[in-house]
């Protein structure tokens, strides 16, 4: 996997954390299918030690939920 597809992973999950809010959250079983739909992509995208990385941002977005909504 190369370091441009990486860059571009970190972003999207940065993305779906930052646009949780945005939505006003009105359910939360749907803003963690969200978180999960994205942990989904960065299991099937991530490469060796980088792997580690989906469950952290997946934890932190399922927390952003807890707050938001």
């Amino acid at each position: 996997m190369d370091r441009s597809c990486r860059i571009l992973l970190v972003f999207c999950m940065l993305m779906v954390l930052t646009s949780v809010p945005a939505h006003g959250c009105y359910d939360i079983s749907e803003c963690y299918q969200q978180c999960y739909a994205v942990y989904t992509m960065c299991r099937m995208n991530c490469s060796g030690s980088w792997c580690a990385m989906c469950p952290v941002a997946y934890r932190q977005c399922k927390e952003q939920c807890r707050i938001t909504c």
